[in-house]
């Protein structure tokens, strides 16, 4: 598979495009609750980044530019819920690597993810402690999220929490 289906795939699976195990690729298929936007404060190369999503989105920079680093999110969303979150900091140098500038520089780091044209958002702020140790500081959805995702049993690291305006 190139890197470039490869990320594709990611990118699908993160956006809602995975059902019942299987991943569907379709240019039919449409998540109900399309990804719009992605805040990044505080994780690897990125200080603080806001990037606007369309219904096509292509990363085009040069060499060191965060491409990768932009694509690593979804990779640690998605061992977040799949409980892994744990395992994926371990995986990428814990969050000396991970946290910008590494811990002595950063001590947390945030993703904002806004849906449905901003309606809807999830964010997720994780704490690092000397020794590896990384904690949920915060984790609201934002917006109004009434009847969404209803027949999804909340994940650790998706628990239920306050909703809070957009």
């Amino acid at each position: 598979m190139g890197v470039r289906v490869a990320a594709e795939a990611r990118l699908l699976d993160h956006q809602g495009l995975r059902r019942g195990g299987r991943r569907y690729a379709s240019k039919s298929m449409r998540s109900p609750y399309p990804l719009t936007s992605v805040v990044l404060d505080g994780f690897t190369s990125f200080a603080s980044a806001s990037v606007e999503l369309g219904d096509l989105n292509v990363l085009i920079g040069p060499n060191g530019a965060g491409k990768s680093n932009f694509l690593a999110v979804f990779d640690m969303l998605g061992a977040l819920v799949d409980r892994r979150l744990g395992v994926w900091f371990g995986e990428h140098g814990g969050p000396s690597r991970v946290l910008f500038g590494g811990l002595k520089r950063s001590q947390e780091l945030r993703v904002t993810m806004k849906f449905n044209g901003g309606r809807q958002g999830y964010e997720a702020v994780l704490g690092a402690a000397d020794g590896g140790t990384v904690f949920f500081v915060d984790e609201p959805r934002l917006g109004d999220w009434t009847g969404a995702f209803t027949t999804v049993q909340p994940a650790h690291g998706l628990r239920p929490s306050r909703d809070s305006p957009p």
